[in-house]
Order: structure tokens, then sequence, then C-alpha cells
């Protein structure tokens, strides 16, 4: 952020500026193309880049669908019906379909029936065309109003269609 002179006022153009670099950082954070800087250490002098989780609806995971898939880095948000203690498995659900989640790795989550919770993970596809998603993260988001976060969710997809057209051309 740039100041001018004594008076502490801000310089706008560059504030704005600032803005759109932020806006296009995370726009490709949620594209899953991260720079260098999101990659985590793995072991000696290698480096493997984590995804971060695209967005998807329960409702649009299904076999059919892009993001259905092995090994996908998905974002799901849904309501926790079941969870097994013995097994770290967690059943959400959202506009009538259900997803297991493999909790094994999180720590420290209290998981509450009924309470709204958000994973980041990795799909697996079961031999029988079930899916399971292995989460490497996951908060309870209890609050968050779906259909809001489903519009933002549709809004910002219109975003990245547009940004991805005028880039092209």
């Amino acid at each position: 952020m740039k100041f001018q002179g004594t008076t502490g006022g801000v310089n706008i153009k560059q504030r704005s500026h600032e803005n759109t670099e932020v806006f296009q950082m995370a726009v490709k954070n949620l594209e899953g193309r991260q720079d260098s800087s999101s990659s985590e250490r793995v072991g000696g002098d290698s480096m493997a880049t984590i995804k971060s989780g695209a967005l998807v609806t329960l409702l649009e995971l299904q076999p059919s669908s892009e993001f259905f898939k092995e090994g996908a880095s998905l974002r799901v948000t849904g309501k926790l019906q079941e969870y097994s203690v013995e097994t770290a498995i967690a059943v959400i659900a959202d506009q009538g379909v259900t997803l297991k989640i493999d909790t094994q790795h999180l720590r420290e989550l209290g998981f509450r029936i009924g309470s709204i919770f958000q994973f980041i993970g990795e799909l697996h596809i079961q031999p029988d065309n079930e899916a399971v998603l292995q989460a490497r993260t996951g908060r309870n988001v209890d609050g968050i109003d779906l259909n809001l976060y489903y519009q933002s969710l549709q809004q910002l997809r219109q975003f990245q269609a547009e940004h991805m057209k005028s880039a092209t051309t």
C-alpha cells in the first residue's frame, strides 16, 4: 500500500492494483494452480505441491462428473449424518446425496451429528464405484447459509469462465 505525504492518504490506484493481484491469486488457488510458495517440503530436497481442493457440491459428485476421478483434490460441504470412532469414517449429506469421509488423519475435530462440516482431501473410488474422500483437513462450519454458499459458488464459476474466455482472446 502506498501512502502520500504526511496526510496518510492511500493511493487508490495502487490499492486497486493490489486488490486485483490478491483476487487473481485467490482464483488461481481455487483452480489448483498454485505457485511454488504453496508447496510443502516432503523428505530431502524433493518438493511436492499440495493442490487446493476444487469446490464441488455433493450433487455434482456423480460418476459422470468431471470431478469424479481417482485422486481428485476436492472441497466438499455437508451435514454430518454419521460418524464411527472405530473406523474414523464420517458420512455427510447435502441435497439428498451422501459422501463418506475418511477422517483418520484429522486431529481434534469434534464431530457432532447434525453439524455442517467442510472437508478438503483426495477422492478415492472404490471397486463398486463408491467414492470416499480421504480428508486432509476439516472444519465445522455451523451457521453457514448453504443456499448463499452455493450461489456464491455459481458466481465464482461464472467469473472464472468469463475470465478464462477474456484471457484467451
